[in-house]
């Protein structure tokens, strides 16, 4: 339907925005539903320019057409890809790309890191063991061809190494929710050198 819009946002409520497209007097308002991290992006484009640029994705809901919204071509092709995900409809979608950036998105998703897809809002057991199955191998196709190789055996808190799942799932144990678990040992990971568990969810636990 379109490629994307472009003009000033005009209006931004509950995860919805206003574009305006067209000259002073005969312009017309476009409402399109985004991703949180889009809304953060499109913000900050706002302030050094007087229009965005919004790139679009036509949807059929309710029976009624309607516009998504995002930031980038790679958030609209993400969400091309989750929609083609059976049970995942467009609320499921958002809220994937809101919860954390494209490539992290795409790491998760190949190496079939079931905790980070259930701590998503919205996305229970059986739908994120859907999402890593029949989107793995796209995934990792994706990272490929910009370059990203497969992580090394616990070396990253993305990656499928056991360690660092039995350290988010000691984290969960104490209280802390799964993404704060996931951000914690993710954070540490990346810092210590081949850490043993224990080691590593003493790190963690400090922050």
């Amino acid at each position: 339907m379109f490629d994307y819009l472009e003009g000033p946002i005009e209006k931004i409520d509950e995860a919805q925005l206003v574009v305006r497209v067209g000259l002073p007097g005969s312009a017309a308002g476009y409402r399109c539903r985004c991703p949180l991290r889009s809304f953060d992006r499109l913000r900050g484009q706002q302030k050094d320019t007087e229009s965005v640029r919004v790139y679009t994705l036509s949807i059929s809901q309710d029976d009624l057409p309607r516009l998504l919204g995002f930031a980038t071509r790679a958030e609209r092709d993400l969400c091309r890809m989750f929609l083609k995900v059976s049970g995942v409809g467009p609320s499921l979608a958002l809220a994937l790309l809101s919860a954390d950036k494209p490539s992290a998105l795409l790491k998760a998703l190949r190496d079939r890191d079931i905790p980070f897809l259930k701590s998503i809002r919205g996305i229970g057991a059986k739908t994120a063991e859907r999402l890593a199955l029949e989107t793995s191998d796209k995934a990792r196709e994706w990272l490929l061809s910009l370059g990203e190789t497969e992580s090394s055996k616990g070396e990253s808190p993305e990656g499928p190494s056991p360690l660092f799942r039995d350290a988010r799932a000691a984290l969960e144990s104490l209280g802390f929710t799964p993404e704060e678990s996931r951000k914690r040992v993710e954070a540490v990971g990346k810092k210590l050198k081949d850490p043993d568990l224990e080691t590593l969810v003493r790190a963690s636990l400090r922050g």
